[in-house]
């Protein structure tokens, strides 16, 4: 996996430098751009056929180069948030996710200040679970002793997934240099093997501020 990781990162650097090349070329000048957005992270797992989903509050921080009006590369990161899946007297399974994605991106002016765009590249997300296990004592108790405490386990499990990532958006500027954003992203499923079998799937729908400079 970290071969892939690395696989990524270089892809990545390579299309930048391929796309500001290809901006130098170009009659209308390019701009940077940073950017942050606040919403909802929907995270499904699966396990044996049984979905569950959560719903958390999430973060997204970018920043990219405009090439020209129509196309453009990005790079971000994004929590995800907590998630808490099956939760019960048996224990539950705790997951806390964080991702880093790399785009191109391609934006449609619909007038001078609304346009609507899209984006598409990798996205490699840490994943980090907690699974807590209680569980009656095996020992019996003699009447009239104190019942012991419940037994508890806490198995963890660290794993990085990469997975494509998509998106579509809108913005509208609020001056030359600063914009609304809503946007809907998707950062693909990952299957477990360690510790429980399952797959997470993982998207964000989300309202922010981008600033030009």
């Amino acid at each position: 996996m970290k071969k892939q990781v690395i696989a990524v990162m270089i892809g990545a650097v390579g299309t930048l430098a391929s796309l500001a090349h290809a901006a130098d070329t170009n009659d209308e000048s390019g701009h940077a751009y940073i950017g942050g957005s606040i919403g909802n992270a929907h995270q499904q797992l699966s396990i044996n056929s049984v979905k569950t989903v959560q719903k958390h509050r999430a973060f997204n921080l970018h920043g990219g180069y405009q090439l020209d009006q129509n196309w453009g590369v990005e790079a971000g990161v994004v929590s995800f948030g907590k998630a808490e899946f099956l939760k019960s007297n048996d224990g539950s399974l705790t997951m806390d996710n964080t991702a880093v994605y790399a785009a191109a991106t391609a934006r449609m002016p619909l007038s001078a200040d609304f346009a609507v765009f899209a984006k598409g590249g990798a996205s490699v997300t840490r994943h980090n679970t907690t699974v807590l296990g209680i569980s009656e004592p095996v020992a019996e108790v003699a009447e009239g002793q104190p019942q012991p405490a419940k037994e508890t386990s806490i198995t963890k499990e660290k794993s990085t997934r990469l997975s494509p990532m998509v998106g579509v958006g809108a913005s509208y500027n609020l001056t030359k240099n600063v914009a609304l954003l809503a946007e809907y992203d998707y950062f693909g499923k990952a299957s477990y093997k360690k510790h429980f079998g399952g797959k997470v799937r993982a998207d964000m729908m989300s309202v922010g501020v981008r600033v030009s400079f």
